[in-house]
């Protein structure tokens, strides 16, 4: 699955390389998403609450993202997904999660990811409830959700039926996962080292080589620059690569396809392949957000562009060709 996976990203990045006029790069074929938090009635299951930022239906099966609030008491039982990787960033309080055996607190900034045939289990700890971002890939999630608040007792207490439920929703508390070579991930934020280009501090907190390709997410900082609207010239398509940014403070105004939204905190934009964007920081405030970059490689593309000379970046042969292995294109 790792080799696969990586072989995937490997093969995008060269695609892409064939340059934006390539018959093989993507249409603008799925639509983006603006979506504050709010927008959408949630959905409470017992100790859980729930909002869906993301659906499999937004993203075209990609992945699913939620807004997720757990209660102090909740105990969960420990479980496997035998084919979904689980991301989540917590926003506030404190968990304690245990997976593959080895126990972290997770506190807010931080990120735990957790691949397929993993065991795992968190808990809220602290006595403070929990504020959590979940990106569950491939999407899907929902389904599950919903249906599960619409069970009956008499489901409920069928063994069958909740065999096949469980078998359908992708989740097995027998199993105590698999050795498949994928290692899940608990990073710290605060300890994380801080690279600055431009008005942009980045922490890179899921690597390609972490994720076995999936996605890249990246914790960023975007100073507040004055600007008044998003100039005319701006913005860059990717042919194939999808993006999220989700503003955990301050406010992003963005520019898709024309399409022109302000994103709020706990809110979220996301941009599918072929879709011309562009932003800036509305207000005063700086904007700290959470970038998922899929599949992955975003790492690869920015440390490659740091160690350019002032010479090669003048260079525009140099530059068109980094912009063609890096998915950019200017229209």
């Amino acid at each position: 699955m790792a080799d696969r996976n990586l072989i995937r990203a490997s093969l995008i990045c060269v695609i892409g390389s064939l340059g934006a006029g390539s018959a093989l790069a993507q249409e603008a074929s799925d639509r983006h998403v603006f979506r504050n938090l709010g927008s959408s009635e949630r959905l409470v299951r017992g100790l859980e609450s729930m909002e869906f930022l993301l659906t499999a239906e937004d993203t075209e099966g990609r992945y699913s993202i939620v807004d997720w609030v757990f209660q102090p008491e909740l105990e969960p039982p420990a479980h496997v997904h035998r084919s979904h990787s689980e991301v989540f960033y917590f926003v506030s309080g404190r968990m304690e999660w245990t997976v593959n055996g080895e126990t972290q607190v997770m506190e807010a900034g931080d990120l735990v990811y957790i691949p397929p045939n993993t065991h795992h289990v968190g808990q809220p700890v602290g006595g403070e409830e929990v504020h959590a971002i979940l990106i569950y890939e491939p999407a899907g999630f929902e389904w599950g959700a919903i249906e599960s608040v619409a069970l009956t007792d008499e489901q409920r207490s069928d063994p069958a039926f909740m065999s096949d439920f469980f078998a359908r929703t992708d989740i097995d508390f027998q199993s105590e996962g698999s050795d498949s070579g994928a290692r899940h991930v608990f990073h710290k934020n605060a300890s994380a080292e801080a690279y600055t280009r431009g008005p942009m501090t980045s922490r890179f907190m899921l690597t390609a080589n972490q994720s076995e390709g999936r996605f890249s997410i990246v914790d960023e900082v975007f100073a507040a620059r004055g600007q008044e609207s998003i100039p005319p010239n701006a913005g860059h398509i990717h042919n194939f690569h999808s993006e999220v940014f989700y503003v955990v403070s301050g406010t992003m105004e963005w520019r898709v396809d024309g399409d022109i939204q302000q994103i709020h905190p706990g809110g979220l934009v996301y941009i599918p392949p072929g879709s011309h964007h562009a932003f800036r920081v509305a207000g005063d405030e700086d904007v700290h957000a959470i970038m998922l970059y899929e599949p992955a490689g975003y790492e690869l593309n920015y440390f490659r562009r740091q160690a350019m000379s002032e010479e090669e970046r003048e260079d525009p042969e140099v530059m068109a060709d980094f912009f063609r292995h890096a998915d950019i294109s200017f229209p």
